[in-house]
């Protein structure tokens, strides 16, 4: 069975769940990033997206970072990453953290709720970053919002957060990024579905 970083580390390298991420971080055309680098750390995984060539100057990196437990550690971390992909591209990232367990008070507090996207949150004032945002199990409130209401990025956020109520609605979807983020999900944890394949 994968643990955790290993299946954020599979759908975080595939170009639909890039696409997916870049498009409601940045509003960009499909193909615009690429996977520049991916590490599993000790207690998470840290990906690094970089525009391709053509609009490289235009667009800023991404850095997600994917962990179980949101701490200062992590901020420490993104920080770092922040500096080095800095010295990299002369440009400051996007930091989108994403965090599977409840967040604590003194890590959540300094976040304010986007909004125009209510299940994200932006850590405002910082100068490591061009953006600092956040998903977490609070971005969801009480309950998963239906699917008529779910974005892709939302859907990415509940398979990593493993809502597993609501990744079996995801095979009845109509928009295609969730249905493809449904099925390369029921790959990783289905054997039966890879050998069919």
């Amino acid at each position: 069975m994968l643990n955790y970083e290993q299946i954020c580390k599979i759908l975080s390298e595939d170009q639909e769940v890039i696409d997916v991420i870049t498009k409601d971080l940045l509003n960009v055309y499909e193909d615009s990033y690429t996977l520049d680098s991916a590490q599993i750390l000790t207690n998470g995984v840290s990906v690094t997206y970089t525009p391709h060539l053509a609009v490289h100057s235009a667009l800023p990196p991404i850095i997600i970072q994917f962990h179980p437990h949101a701490s200062q550690d992590i901020m420490i971390n993104a920080i770092d990453q922040c500096f080095q992909v800095y010295l990299r591209s002369n440009q400051l990232p996007v930091v989108l953290l994403i965090s599977s367990d409840k967040t604590s008070k003194s890590f959540f507090d300094p976040f304010v709720q986007l909004q125009s996207k209510s299940y994200l949150y932006h850590l405002p004032n910082t100068v490591w970053s061009r953006k600092c945002l956040l998903v977490s199990e609070r971005s969801f409130g009480q309950g998963a919002p239906k699917d008529e209401n779910l974005n892709e990025l939302v859907a990415l956020s509940m398979c990593l957060l493993q809502y597993e109520q609501i990744i079996a609605t995801l095979g009845r979807s109509q928009n295609a990024a969730i249905q493809h983020l449904y099925d390369k999900y029921k790959t990783i944890f289905d054997p039966d579905c890879n050998n069919q394949l």
